[in-house]
């Protein structure tokens, strides 16, 4: 599942916890979120003999790409039309990464259907529809992990540079 949420609705007194908890400990936002703490979540792997003991990667990959990294491992293609989106990443699995990223870049999207867009360590989550101009967000989240410093008006380019793959990827290109 992704992301941690303090009040869900339920009547469990769990919105209201006072003890100083944080669900997604130093992450922005909840379950449902465009921040990192409605959408990060670790993904952990075991199997003895193949996936080295310990081992820690820090790479993107998104719940669909399961489906062409299963196929992977049992040799198999995925039907035609399968998870068209889905990138395997069963060479990282196996402590084999090569110099580039098994995805490039991955695209979030929020309850109410609100996208964010991650390439590597930066993050755009763009302004919604019918927003007065600048209330675009970008993140360096290497150096940002709670998502405190907008950098969308000192970096422009980037925003845009990211709003143009956010598009590109929206439009299958």
């Amino acid at each position: 599942d992704n992301g941690g949420v303090m009040d869900d609705g339920y009547q469990d007194g769990s919105g209201s916890d006072t003890s100083g908890h944080r669900c997604n400990g130093p992450l922005r936002g909840f379950k449902g979120g465009l921040y990192e703490g409605g959408t990060r979540v670790p993904l952990i792997a075991r199997w003895p003999g193949k996936i080295p003991p310990g081992a820690e990667v820090d790479q993107l990959v998104g719940l669909v790409d399961v489906f062409a990294t299963a196929a992977e491992l049992v040799n198999r293609p995925l039907p035609e039309g399968a998870a068209p989106d889905s990138i395997s990443f069963l060479s990282i699995l196996l402590g084999k990464p090569s110099h580039r990223p098994a995805r490039e870049a991955l695209i979030e999207q929020a309850g109410g259907g609100r996208l964010a867009i991650r390439q590597g360590t930066w993050k755009l989550i763009p302004a919604p529809a019918g927003a007065p101009r600048g209330r675009d967000e970008l993140y360096q989240l290497a150096d940002d992990l709670a998502e405190e410093r907008n950098l969308a008006a000192e970096l422009p380019a980037k925003v845009q540079e990211l709003k143009a793959l956010l598009a590109d990827i929206q439009s299958g290109r």
